[in-house]
């Protein structure tokens, strides 16, 4: 069963404009990709959207130490006020399962991550199920050659700059760096598996699967959105994709959501 593999991802992009959803559209059903796959970790949640309209703050983050119900707290002023903070037509989520970082400071290491920066087309927030085996590494370069002051222990925010790099390397290159090019490059550094959910500053949306695909993710589509969760039945159970909808993501593939079309690439 894929429920024992740690931590959980989760990715939403609408079809419709918003009106045609509930309060958060696709922070709404994040919230529910999350809740429905609570078993997969009890430390800590949190949802990142990108919405265009909101320009000084295109991406936007909640994330709290605790299960997903008290972090988000249904049911009450704050989970709307939540919703209308969170309101995009495309979110990420992620439900924390601890197998690595300091154990003092919880908080810094909840996902999903942000790289921030001026140019929308590098920004992004991610969430994922991983397990790096070369990451300290990595750290070590990081840190000793580039003198990068790290904020965490976690293998996330080491993953997080090797995708910031690998684009910006094709970006110098005067390359139109897609993001299976991205992804090309950066699959030659890590060592290890993981399940990633991906959103940029212009609002595109990826998934993707370690090459040997050790970590479970699954995505469906239909008339009214696109999501993607770790397990299958968190899918299903939103009720709004039926068992023949659901698809896994193969290995080394990347699902993209751009423009209002999905693609299914392959990277490694």
């Amino acid at each position: 069963m894929d429920v024992t593999h740690e931590c959980a991802v989760g990715a939403v992009a609408l079809k419709k404009p918003l009106s045609h959803y509930p309060l958060g559209g696709a922070a709404y059903y994040a919230y529910k990709i999350g809740l429905y796959q609570q078993g997969r970790g009890r430390e800590g949640a949190g949802i990142a959207i990108c919405n265009l309209d909101n320009i000084k703050d295109v991406i936007r983050i909640h994330k709290d130490l605790g299960l997903v119900k008290e972090v988000f707290k249904p049911g009450t002023p704050f989970f709307d006020e939540r919703m209308q903070y969170l309101s995009a037509d495309k979110a990420i989520v992620h439900v924390r399962y601890a197998t690595a970082g300091n154990r003092m400071d919880k908080e810094s290491e909840l996902q999903p991550f942000h790289y921030d920066s001026p140019i929308p087309y590098e920004e992004f927030v991610f969430g994922m199920n991983s397990n790096m085996t070369n990451a300290d590494a990595h750290r070590d370069i990081f840190e000793r050659t580039y003198h990068y002051r790290l904020k965490t222990h976690v293998d996330t925010e080491i993953m997080m700059h090797l995708l910031a790099i690998k684009k910006q390397e094709l970006t110098q290159l005067h390359v139109y760096a897609s993001f299976p090019d991205v992804l090309r490059r950066f699959a030659k550094c890590v060592d290890g598996d993981y399940s990633i959910t991906y959103l940029d500053g212009e609002g595109r949306l990826h998934a993707f699967s370690d090459p040997l695909g050790m970590r479970p993710l699954h995505y469906a589509e239909n008339d009214d959105l696109f999501a993607v969760a770790s397990e299958s039945s968190a899918l299903m159970r939103t009720s709004l994709f039926s068992p023949d909808q659901v698809k896994p993501v193969r290995p080394g593939h990347v699902i993209s959501y751009v423009d209002g079309k999905m693609s299914d690439d392959h990277f490694a």
